[in-house]
């Protein structure tokens, strides 16, 4: 090609996920005009030239997906604007629109008529015909602004100092779409075994709900003969409540700039009105619900719907670059970025396989919310659990327990049994659950979610749980003292500034003036997520180097690659190598770590 930047459009029968025709630099090519060679010959010429697009990761996968050439050079328009715009709002609260349409109204105050029913147009392109004169003209309308927004989007990048940002998702690009067309491979047999106990469980748990709401029917004020509840229903779950007389759960939700209470049941809601509400008649019956809703979730997201996407053995995701504000990365159909850990669905993790004859290497990222917090607050408590390997989570346990005791309580990583109080503890467990309260706070989570963490040790110590919730809220602030300062100012920097800029990436965030817990915890989940973004790609390079194996899965801060058992261990060095260095990067004071273990399953 002639042109040393390409401007790209892919336009796709959405039916049947093929391409239909190719935009590029003024030209339009419909795929059934020309043989798959074309396009392969087409593609090929711009492999390594840049190429700009809206969408480009869309194009560029049906690109790799069709006919097998990745493309290496890409810049894409819609992410600038998300980047550029990352948490803005309009003024009725909605975000932003950065469709191709939204960007050239916003930037260059473009509206095109032959946008007009795009969305009837898009529905309607067809593999088994030509382009109409009016397709035609859509598609080459969207194709000629490319040029225009993509010199504008530049300088605004370079204004806002987001040249690194775009650097990084740019070369993630590539790496996210192999990752989605080659997928993950899946054991399906062992998979519908842990679904037919979670239906086995969810039967138990309607039962379990049925019995503690005979228990007390007598205190409803409708005839229990006519009692009915249908427990997946959250209009009925909510009429429970006012059968019973009793206050509706809420919680706090945005409509438009404003902040309202609305009914609600979801399980935050339900944790915060166990919290409110300890002596409620409905107490016992909310604890089972809840665990009556994991399972329900687990058998939801990980039952039938998730073995009908598995196609040839293995599980396609889609990756989103900027799934968050903090710029972490998301997954959709199926989400594979919310995979439990704990609790009755962490075996979800053991039905992910290596490649045939292949075996994983997972690297996690050491401690990286805490080493991440101590390097920008300067903790002490938080430093020298780094530096000098001073057991915070034990010490924070044993001061949360000291105070629902009412006594000195050590707590360890012992898993010997503790007789306290005539309540018995695995000291182990109580530290590893205790580590959640520790990172609520780094969101300056309150008293309530110290509740719905712990409450049922709290419970077993205190009657007034809301004052013991309190007192122990008040401890962490007394222990990490510095770090709650350092929390607090970047919720006023937000407030009053309007947006947050995380050091060395100069990734920015808006807010809309009423800031709090996102803002607080800003800049650690922004550069964890920065981290293990240039882990993935710095990791791709080598791999592609060494064809020692490929990457297949990442989960927040933890990297999962498949490889050859002979390549295994350079592979395992490297890998840790890699994470700690992206990490370290983007530390002022202190060094990046990482764990690594080679695995034929995966597991956190």
């Amino acid at each position: 090609m002639e042109n040393e930047v390409n401007y790209l459009d892919i336009e796709t029968d959405i039916k049947a996920d093929r391409m239909v025709a190719v935009y590029l630099n003024g030209y339009i090519y419909e795929v059934c005009n020309h043989p798959r060679s074309f396009f392969v010959d087409l593609f090929t010429s711009i492999q390594d030239e840049l190429v700009v697009g809206h969408y480009i990761k869309f194009d560029a996968k049906h690109i790799y997906r069709e006919f097998g050439v990745m493309l290496r050079n890409l810049w894409c328009t819609h992410t600038a604007a998300k980047v550029l715009r990352n948490g803005k709002r309009n003024k009725d609260g909605s975000p932003v629109d950065n469709s191709l349409v939204g960007c050239l109204y916003h930037y260059l105050g473009v509206r095109d008529a032959a946008h007009n029913d795009k969305s009837e147009i898009r529905t309607n392109l067809s593999i088994k015909r030509k382009l109409t004169p009016k397709e035609l003209e859509y598609i080459k309308a969207d194709g000629d602004y490319l040029k225009k927004l993509h010199e504008v989007l530049v300088g605004y990048v370079q204004t806002d100092g987001l040249g690194f940002v775009m650097q990084v998702e740019m070369a993630l690009i590539p790496v996210l779409i192999e990752k989605e067309v080659r997928g993950i491979r899946v054991d399906t047999d062992y998979l519908r075994h842990l679904v037919a106990v979670w239906t086995r469980g969810k039967r138990i748990a309607v039962g379990m709900l049925d019995r503690e709401l005979n228990k007390i029917m007598h205190l409803s004020t409708r005839p229990a003969l006519f009692i009915a509840y249908n427990y997946g229903s959250t209009e009925q779950i909510t009429q429970i409540f006012k059968d019973f007389g009793l206050p509706v759960p809420t919680k706090k939700t945005q409509d438009g700039n404003k902040t309202v209470l609305r009914e609600s049941n979801d399980e935050d809601a339900i944790s915060e009105y166990i919290f409110e509400y300890p002596n409620s008649p409905l107490k016992r019956f909310l604890e089972v619900y809840l665990w009556h809703q994991e399972i329900k979730r687990l058998i939801t997201s990980y039952g039938e719907s998730l073995i009908e996407k598995v196609k040839g053995g293995y599980l396609h995701t889609e990756y989103k670059q900027l799934g968050a504000e903090t710029g972490r990365l998301s997954s959709k159909n199926p989400n594979l970025q919310n995979l439990p850990a704990n609790g009755h669905g962490a075996k979800v993790r053991r039905c992910f396989l290596p490649d045939y004859g292949e075996v994983f290497v997972d690297t996690d990222m050491d401690g990286a919310e805490i080493r991440i917090a101590a390097d920008l607050s300067k903790d002490p408590l938080l430093m020298a659990s780094i530096k000098d390997g001073v057991d915070m989570h034990s010490k924070l346990a044993s001061a949360t327990y000291s105070i629902l005791a009412g006594e000195r309580v050590e707590i360890s990583k012992d898993k010997n049994p503790l007789l306290i109080r005539g309540v018995k503890l695995i000291p182990g467990r109580v530290r590893d659950r205790h580590k959640s309260v520790t990172f609520s706070y780094f969101y300056l989570g309150g008293p309530g979610r110290i509740y719905t963490i712990i409450g049922d040790d709290i419970r077993k110590f205190r009657s007034d749980v809301r004052g013991a919730c309190k007192e122990v809220h008040a401890e962490l602030g007394r222990q990490l003292p510095v770090l709650s300062a350092y929390l607090k100012s970047k919720v006023d920097t937000a407030n009053t500034v309007g947006f947050l800029t995380l050091p060395k990436s100069g990734r920015r965030r808006y807010f809309n003036g009423s800031a709090y817990g996102d803002a607080a915890n800003n800049d650690i989940q922004g550069i964890n997520a920065e981290a293990i973004k240039v882990a993935m790609i710095n990791m791709n390079k080598y791999f592609k180097q060494t064809g020692y194996g490929r990457l297949v899965l990442n989960v927040h801060d933890q990297l999962v690659s498949s490889c050859k058992p002979e390549h295994a261990q350079e592979v395992a060095e490297k890998q840790k190598q890699v994470m700690s260095d992206a990490l370290t990067y983007f530390l002022s004071n202190l060094k990046g770590s990482s764990t690594v273990k080679i695995t034929k399953n995966w597991e956190k």
